[in-house]
């Protein structure tokens, strides 16, 4: 569910050159575009109707593509800070106070990077050269007076997101781990992160459904796996002493089993665990973190052995999945973030079911008739 374009805290509209906002929406997507307007209509009234009206202090904040994990070894090109820096000063003059950077694993993971050889970088230089820059880009955002955030995931090895990483090491690197080998490597990496980039915020873990499905470790994907797995990250990353920083987790807000997750990252009706019971994190963290794209309303739950072809009673509100997670946050009393949001634009009845749904989706962000929803 990766997104080129995300935010902290609260998705921010930055308008786009040369958006005609009175165009004509294509009668093939006129549907579509009623049902996000009616969705969009609908999630608005349910914040009004909990909202006291009084503000909260945040962090605005835009995600640094051009330093992305994903964009692989085209990293180390001896230009890629100027894109880098032209991006921040972007984002510095629309107000930002803060920048994401996706880090994801098994980026400066050394037995990984120890495997490059694209003549960009050599095995015996490929970790350093990737800490220098990464190190490099923190310092940076600081020079712009922006705090850092950093995002950890799996990396893609497909989809149009995805680099050269997929069909240079990753196809192979991930199915060469077992899961306690996987869940080791992700923390060992978390402190390397940690050291070479001080971010102010670190979010150790995403999206556990994408990563289970980029890695093809199933158990990242399972409340009890990933809550086996955060715990080695957390104890990393507090291990790597950096003053001050923030650390937190999270999932999408898509995901059947949400509330689980949301129990189990902020430590609510936690017990032995059991099957049939509730698995907690060991320590707490600073922040839950939510990644929000479906606002739909009626999505039709088509994960595997379920029933797709009409709506039933088991459909789902994903903007209602937001207000629940938010809810437990504050129930917990943990403080509450959004790392990426976005307006996705996907019919009810289509979720999961389209081929190749997550790219198809994704081309139809191109159309600036969307610019009004977004």
């Amino acid at each position: 569910m990766r997104r080129s374009i995300s935010f902290w805290l609260v998705a921010i509209l930055l308008s786009e050159t040369g958006i005609c906002r009175g165009q004509t929406v294509p009668s093939a997507y006129t549907d579509l575009y009623t049902q996000l307007s009616g969705d969009l209509t609908d999630f608005g009234a349910g914040i009004n109707a909990v909202w006291s009206g009084s503000t909260y202090p945040v962090i605005y904040a835009g995600q640094l593509t051009d330093a992305n994990s994903n964009n692989g070894p085209n990293l180390l090109v001896p230009a890629s800070m100027t894109p880098i820096q032209t991006e921040l000063l972007m984002m510095k003059a629309v107000g930002l106070k803060a920048v994401s950077v996706e880090v994801s694993f098994p980026m400066l993971y050394s037995p990984f990077l120890s495997n490059v050889n694209t003549g960009l970088c050599v095995p015996s230089t490929c970790q350093a050269n990737f800490q220098t820059f990464y190190a490099n880009v923190a310092a940076a955002i600081r020079a712009q007076g922006m705090k850092v955030i950093v995002e950890s995931q799996s990396m893609m090895p497909s989809g149009l997101q995805s680099s050269a990483w997929g069909n240079y090491l990753l196809a192979t690197f991930y199915p060469s781990l077992t899961w306690e080998q996987y869940k080791a490597a992700r923390a060992a990496t978390v402190a390397v992160v940690a050291a070479t980039m001080q971010p102010d915020y670190f979010v150790l873990q995403e999206e556990p459904d994408t990563e289970a499905s980029q890695s093809g470790q199933s158990s990242a994907g399972q409340v009890a796996g990933s809550t086996s797995m955060l715990n080695g990250s957390i104890a990393a990353a507090r291990g790597a002493g950096v003053p001050g920083m923030k650390i937190g987790a999270g999932f999408g807000s898509w995901m059947p089993v949400y509330q689980t997750f949301a129990n189990s990252f902020t430590q609510t009706g936690c017990s032995v665990p059991q099957p049939g019971t509730q698995p907690c994190i060991g320590a707490p963290l600073d922040f839950l973190d939510m990644h929000l794209f479906p606002i739909i309303e009626n999505a039709i739950d088509c994960y595997p052995g379920a029933a797709c072809s009409t709506f039933g009673s088991d459909f789902t509100n994903f903007w209602q999945n937001a207000m629940a997670i938010v809810n437990t946050a504050n129930a917990a009393g943990i403080h509450m973030t959004m790392s990426q949001s976005w307006l996705r634009k996907v019919r009810d009845s289509e979720w999961f079911i389209l081929p190749d749904g997550g790219d198809i989706e994704e081309a139809r962000e191109a159309y600036s008739f969307w610019a009004p929803l977004d």
